[in-house]
């Protein structure tokens, strides 16, 4: 199971990290809510490719160790990492589909 999730929390992330290229792209930095991200967008947008890539592993390795002292406490936050991702890829597309219909 932690497998699985830890799974789809990256399948999840990427699909977050393609999102905001795309809206950053096409809309601009100032699209961005989070102050660091527009940070490393503003500057050289791999930079904040590689943030989001060393932010997820860091992610899954602490989920590794905190799975191997308890299991139940490591699929429960997995699963609410899960549950956050998918709202914010929800927002993401809702945010392009409203910007969108303005240009």
């Amino acid at each position: 199971m932690f497998e699985i999730l830890a799974v789809i929390l990256g399948i999840l992330w990427m699909f977050d990290l393609y999102q905001t290229l795309r809206l950053t792209k096409r809309f601009g930095n100032r699209i961005e809510e989070n102050p660091f991200a527009r940070f490393l967008l503003k500057h050289k947008r791999i930079d904040f490719v590689i943030f989001k890539l060393i932010d997820l592993l860091f992610v899954v390795a602490i989920m590794y160790f905190v799975n191997v002292q308890n299991i139940v406490l490591a699929r429960g936050l997995l699963s609410v990492f899960v549950l956050i991702y998918v709202f914010t890829v929800v927002h993401n597309q809702r945010v392009y589909k409203g910007m969108y219909k303005l240009y």
